[in-house]
C-alpha cells in the first residue's frame, strides 16, 4: 500500500477517510461559497451564520468554529490534516465575506475558530434593549385573523432571532449522562408552544387550546401545530359547507 512522504499509511489518514471531519473531496477549494450566502455586516450576520454552520455541520466540521475539534499534538499526521482543514475552513469564511464592507476590516486569522468568533463578536448585536425588544414582540404576538401558517411563521421569525442572541448551552465535555441538555431543550420548547397556544384566536381554537393544556404530558410542537392547522381545516370545510347551503336557500 501506497506511504505519504511521512512515511505513514495513507489509507489510513483522516483525510482520506469519508466519514471523518478531516475529509476533504476533490471538489473542495478555498474559493467556493459553501453556505450560498454572503455575509454584509448585522443586517444578514443571524440568517449568514446559520447557514454556514449548517453547510460546515453537513461537511462535519462544524467543531472546527466552535472549538469542539482543537489542533491535535504537533509533528502528528492527525496535527498536518487539522493544519489543512482549518486552512480550507478559513478560506470558505473568507470568500463567503462581502468584499468591501467586510474583508477590508478584519485581521487575517489562520485560526477558523478564532476566524468565526471574531465574526461573531463583530457583527452579532445582542444589546440588553433588543432581546428586550424581542421578548415583548413574543408575548404580544397574536394570530388575529391570519391563518395558522401565517401566525406561525411571524412567531418562528421571533423565535429565530431571540435565539441567535441567546444562544443555548451545550454540554461539550461528552462526560453528561443525565441528558440535561435534552431536558433544556424540551423546557425551551415548552415554553414555545405555550406562547403559539397563547397567540391562537380564541374563538376558532379556545376549546383545543384548553384541551392541549389540560394533558398532564403537553405534546411536542410539532403535534400541536399539526392539531391546530387540521383544526383550521376542519373549520373551514364546515364554513365552506355553510356557505354553499346559504347560497343554494336564497336562490330556491
Amino acid at each position: 500500500m501506497a506511504t505519504d512522504s511521512n512515511g505513514n499509511d495513507g489509507g489510513r489518514r483522516k483525510i482520506n477517510d469519508i466519514s471523518s471531519p478531516y475529509y476533504l473531496s476533490s471538489a473542495d477549494f478555498p474559493g467556493m461559497n459553501i453556505c450560498g450566502m454572503v455575509l454584509k455586516g448585522e443586517s444578514n450576520y443571524r440568517e449568514w451564520s446559520t447557514a454556514m454552520k449548517n453547510a460546515l455541520r453537513a461537511k462535519r466540521k462544524v467543531g472546527f468554529i466552535d472549538g469542539s475539534i482543537p489542533q491535535p499534538t504537533t509533528n502528528t499526521p492527525d496535527s498536518e490534516d487539522w493544519v489543512i482543514v482549518n486552512a480550507m475552513i478559513v478560506g470558505w469564511l473568507m470568500t463567503a465575506t462581502d468584499l468591501v464592507l467586510i474583508r477590508s476590516n478584519l485581521t487575517y486569522m489562520d485560526s477558523a475558530l478564532n476566524f468565526w468568533d471574531d465574526l461573531k463578536t463583530r457583527f452579532s448585536v445582542a444589546d440588553p434593549m433588543r432581546i428586550y425588544e424581542l421578548k415583548e414582540a413574543i408575548r404580544q404576538c397574536r394570530q388575529k385573523g391570519q391563518t395558522v401558517t401565517a401566525y406561525f411563521g411571524e412567531l418562528k421569525t421571533l423565535w429565530d432571532d431571540y435565539g441567535g442572541l441567546r444562544a443555548i448551552p451545550q454540554c461539550k465535555c461528552n462526560r453528561c449522562t443525565c441528558d440535561l441538555n435534552k431536558q433544556f431543550l424540551r423546557l425551551i420548547e415548552i415554553e414555545k408552544t405555550h406562547e403559539f397556544l397563547l397567540g391562537l384566536d380564541h374563538d376558532g381554537f379556545g376549546v383545543l387550546r384548553s384541551n392541549i393544556l389540560s394533558k398532564d404530558d403537553l405534546p411536542s410542537m410539532t403535534k400541536v401545530y399539526q392539531a391546530v392547522t387540521q383544526e383550521e381545516r376542519t373549520r373551514n370545510v364546515i364554513k365552506g359547507r355553510e356557505e354553499r347551503t346559504e347560497v343554494m336557500a336564497l336562490a330556491a
